[in-house]
């Protein structure tokens, strides 16, 4: 073999038989180019739709999703939970119990001058059923007011007569029977209080003020004492506000100042996040009360580290405090005896995408000052209560997949399709590159070797038909 110029050194097709499949080959990718092209074509739209629908269909699983939270946490007759606002007798409804330990005093016979001593009894045990009735909605569906009804289910009732009547059987009625008759006096009103009529938000118009409370008791702000002395609260005028206890804004994060409206203490509470919790597939995160709020206060006539005075709504000396009278002041603490070192903490547990409270425990105190026997003035314990709801396991589970779908589900289709795409775009060009160089391999020789390619085409042209 000998090594000569480009031009005497190219292939004759029609001469050299050996190279005729090279021809051939030639020849047909210059006959097929379009249908080459067109496959380009096709590959590059494939990867466009599957690029498009990987970026849509997770954006609109999202959409669904929040479609579905605006019924979920919204109040709406027209919503299929409706239903679950309006009562926790429904299957599926927050398992909501109540337990209730009474404080006995155990030596009343030898009071005074021996500081007072307690032990605990208990539990007792119920079931919260609860109703909203008088529903009232505004003209723009903006607003509703309602009214709670609540029923115990169990060993509950009214814990002013169970306390006293376990006084009475210990054989403590006598020293306690001005503090027995104050707290069945002022029970009735507490409860009372409780149990009030709000007026909230429903969320219909902008989901974030979803069970935003605007009025309680039919007041949008409470009366201090000074210009109300019949009717006012506290030292100053507080305006009633923050969210109910089992709805609270969707998107909810760990560093939103949550402000929860509390019936219990008649004004607004702050709640502060401390940790992450789960329950079943579902992530929540977890709120407590802020530490000021047990701290003292001059506009709740709040004095004592620990107590949270309510004596102007329940027109008693009555005051909560943790169970055990735990974080109270030492000096108040140490003046009875029989205070455990257990504490149980308030807290909310929220699924941040819907903002619904999934799980919650109020554990309160309550306490009285008195005097026993004229000369001992000091907090009594009366009972401390843990009020608990829980959403249902089965509940819980079908939530999350609901909530989580669009998380599990999209990146199942978000990096296929990109793959995909990546693939037909890739494979798009690969062909149009190929059909391109195959084309110039052609022109080239049709240019280099006119006659030769002449007589080929003809000779590889069909005959038609006479």
């Amino acid at each position: 073999t000998t090594t000569t110029s480009s031009s005497s050194t190219t292939t004759d097709c029609l001469r050299y038989p050996c190279m005729m499949a090279v021809c051939e080959w030639t020849a047909y990718l210059s006959k097929l180019k379009r249908v080459y092209l067109g496959v380009s074509v096709l590959l590059v739209c494939l990867g466009a739709a599957a690029l498009i629908a990987a970026l849509l269909i997770p954006s609109w699983l999202h959409h669904e999703r929040a479609v579905w939270i605006d019924e979920f946490a919204s109040v709406d007759p027209a919503s299929p939970y409706y239903k679950y606002w309006l009562s926790n007798r429904n299957k599926n409804s927050p398992l909501e119990s109540l337990t209730v330990y009474l404080w006995n005093l155990t030596n009343p016979d030898v009071l005074p001058p021996h500081i007072p001593s307690f032990s605990p009894i208990g539990p007792y045990t119920a079931q919260i059923l609860y109703s909203r009735e008088d529903v009232v909605f505004s003209d723009s569906d903006e607003l509703v007011t309602s009214a709670m009804s609540v029923e115990l289910s169990g060993a509950g009732g009214d814990m002013s007569a169970v306390w006293c009547a376990v006084q009475e059987a210990a054989g403590g009625s006598g020293a306690l029977e001005p503090v027995c008759a104050a707290v069945q006096s002022s029970m009735h009103r507490l409860y009372y209080v409780l149990g009030a009529n709000t007026t909230i938000n429903t969320g219909q118009h902008h989901l974030k003020l979803t069970n935003e409370v605007l009025a309680w008791n039919g007041m949008q702000s409470l009366c201090n004492v000074t210009a109300c002395p019949s009717t006012g609260y506290w030292n100053e005028v507080v305006e009633v506000e923050g969210h109910t206890a089992r709805q609270w804004p969707p998107s909810t994060d760990e560093d939103d100042e949550i402000v929860v409206w509390s019936n219990n203490f008649a004004r607004p509470v702050s709640m502060e996040f401390t940790k992450t919790k789960t329950l079943k597939e579902l992530k929540l995160l977890r709120f407590e009360p802020a530490p000021s709020t047990w701290e003292e206060s001059d506009i709740f006539f709040q004095y004592d580290h620990g107590l949270i005075n309510v004596s102007s709504i329940a027109h008693a000396p009555l005051f909560f405090s943790q169970p055990n009278m735990s974080g109270v002041a030492p000096a108040i603490r140490s003046a009875v005896h029989g205070m455990g070192e257990d504490t149980l903490p308030s807290y909310a547990e929220v699924e941040p995408i819907s903002g619904k409270v999934m799980r919650a425990q109020s554990a309160l105190q309550l306490n009285i000052h008195g005097t026993l026997q004229g000369n001992l003035s000091t907090f009594f314990p009366l009972y401390w209560a843990v009020r608990a709801f829980e959403l249902p396991s089965p509940a819980a589970v079908a939530l999350g997949e609901d909530l989580y779908f669009p998380e599990n589900v999209g990146p199942w289709i978000l990096w296929p399709g990109v793959v995909l795409a990546v693939l037909f775009i890739g494979g798009s060009l690969c062909t149009m590159v190929y059909v391109y160089a195959t084309r110039h391999a052609v022109d080239d020789f049709a240019v280099q070797h006119p006659s030769q390619a002449l007589q080929y085409e003809e000779l590889t042209e069909p005959e038609e038909d006479e």
